[in-house]
């Protein structure tokens, strides 16, 4: 079952990633954040999450992890993973989070950060990476909406993230499986996919 599979990544998470890793982790970090480049994430993040919750301020719905229903994924089957996110890198920086804590042990990998409305059935797909250590994969990078967890769809790619974006773009993907919620959502058409169309976008990511 996906539920069992979804679960075990994200068991005793703490134990898996030891302590000496993880400050190793924060020093890089903060050491990132004194350059100039760091400096300007850092602004940008703060900003990002400033809109976000004024966002928020005029909505009182939208999509999150907590309404994602394991049960509407099972097409994916192995593929999903359900995160710990571990509060170290800036908010909307995955790419550049990963790519930092690189190194002989640690490697990177690139996805699609899974969310859904109240009712489960608008699914979305959003391109993310994360961090994966002794056969483990971990989400360095702090959410913007204060999530805790992530379901992570990892791809089966060695491609970098700026060369899925230059290739695929960076929009998100939107199943819609009829959704009951009461809003209008006012997705843009481009962004909406069948469930075999996203499959087959996916095998086409996988193949290069």
């Amino acid at each position: 079952m996906i539920y069992k599979t979804i679960y075990n990544n994200s068991k005793n998470i703490r134990k898996k990633m030891n302590t000496e890793i993880i400050a190793k982790l924060q020093t890089k970090n903060r050491n990132f954040l004194s350059t100039i480049e760091g400096k300007r994430q850092l602004k940008q993040a703060v900003e990002i999450k400033k809109e976000w919750k004024k966002c928020l301020a005029t909505s009182n719905i939208q999509v999150e992890t907590k309404y994602v229903n394991p049960k509407f994924l099972e097409i994916y089957n192995s593929k999903i993973y359900k995160l710990e996110i571990i509060n170290i890198g800036l908010n909307n920086m995955c790419h550049t989070n990963a790519e930092l804590f690189c190194d002989e042990l640690i490697s990177k990998r690139i996805g699609y950060n899974i969310t859904a409305c109240p009712c489960s059935k608008l699914i979305s797909f959003e391109i993310h990476s994360v961090n994966k250590y002794n056969n483990k994969l971990y989400d360095f990078t702090r959410d913007f909406n204060d999530e805790t967890h992530k379901y992570f769809l990892d791809l089966d790619t060695d491609i970098t993230a700026l060369e899925f974006i230059d290739i695929f773009g960076k929009e998100p993907v939107i199943i819609n499986k009829e959704c009951r919620c009461r809003v209008d959502w006012n997705l843009n058409p481009i962004f909406e996919k069948t469930e075999k169309e996203f499959i087959k976008l996916i095998r086409k990511i996988e193949q290069l």
